[in-house]
C-alpha cells in the first residue's frame, strides 16, 4: 500500500468555509482575566510546605522557600527599577529631541544670517561706487545722477535697516 493512498483527497479537507470572525461581544464578562501576581512563587512555596520531603526535607524546604521568596523580591525590584528607568529615558529622549529641533532652527537662523551678511557686505561694497558715479554724473550736468544717488543711499540703508528674519 502506497503512502499516497492514506493522504485525504484535497476537496474533503474539513473545512466548510462558513467560518466567522468571532465579536468581543461573545465573549462576555465570564471571562477570567490573565494571571496576574505572584502565582509561580506562591506554587512554589505551598508545595515545599505541603510536601517538604520532595524539596530537601525539614532543613532544604525552609532554604528552597527563602530562596523563591529573595528571587521574588529582586523581580519586583528589577520591574519597578526597570519602569523608573524607561521613565527617565523618555524624558530624556523627549529633551533630546526638543534640543534637536532648537538646534536645526538656529543652525537655520545662522545660514540666513550668513546669506544677509553677504548681501550687507556687497551693498557696502557698491553703495560707494555708486555714490562717486552719481557725483561725477552731477559734475557733467546729468539729471541720471539722482537715480543713481538715490539707488546708493537706498543700499546703504540696507546695512542700517537690513534682513532680520524670524528671531524665534
Amino acid at each position: 500500500m502506497d503512502s499516497s493512498d492514506l493522504a485525504p483527497i484535497a476537496s474533503d479537507n474539513g473545512v466548510s468555509g462558513t467560518q466567522k470572525a468571532g465579536r468581543v461581544e461573545d465573549i462576555g464578562e465570564s471571562a477570567t482575566p490573565p494571571l496576574t501576581g505572584q502565582y509561580m512563587e506562591r506554587a512554589m512555596i505551598g508545595l515545599a510546605a505541603a510536601r517538604p520531603n520532595k524539596f530537601g526535607g525539614e532543613l532544604g524546604a525552609p532554604m528552597f522557600t527563602a530562596m523563591v521568596n529573595h528571587l521574588s523580591h529582586e523581580k519586583e525590584q528589577a520591574k519597578s527599577s526597570a519602569s523608573a528607568i524607561q521613565i527617565k529615558f523618555e524624558a530624556v529622549t523627549e529633551e533630546l529631541n526638543a534640543l534637536k529641533i532648537q538646534k536645526v532652527q538656529l543652525d537655520e537662523r545662522l545660514e540666513s544670517l550668513r546669506s544677509t551678511s553677504k548681501i550687507k557686505q556687497t551693498c557696502a561694497f557698491l553703495s560707494p561706487i555708486l555714490f562717486s558715479v552719481a557725483i561725477d554724473l552731477y559734475k557733467g550736468n546729468l539729471n541720471f545722477s539722482v537715480v543713481i544717488a538715490i539707488a546708493a543711499t537706498a543700499l546703504l540703508a540696507v546695512n542700517f535697516f537690513g534682513f532680520r528674519g524670524k528671531s524665534e
